[in-house]
């Protein structure tokens, strides 16, 4: 059954949503690491945020479904799955 609950004002589902803190201090130096990584195999990540949401991804095993192209260099290189092929 979904349960349904304000939080600051934002009607929230909460069995159907699971909830992750994104930035932690492990996460920032992972994502510097994946960051440097692809910079030596000359690779530059336009946006910072694609470099957090992608190795977010990598560290828990989760698919991350995407059309942006920055995305698929951490596919071939680093390990990230496409959720179009699960």
């Amino acid at each position: 059954m979904l349960q349904i609950q304000t939080i600051f004002g934002v009607e929230m589902v909460s069995s159907a949503l699971k909830i992750f803190e994104l930035l932690g201090t492990k996460l920032v130096v992972q994502s510097a690491d994946n960051f440097h990584k692809l910079r030596k195999k000359g690779i530059t990540i336009r946006k910072t945020a694609d470099v957090i949401i992608a190795s977010f991804c990598i560290e828990h095993h989760l698919p991350l479904l995407f059309s942006d192209k920055d995305f698929k260099s951490f596919v071939e290189h680093l390990g990230l799955r496409n959720a179009i092929y699960i």
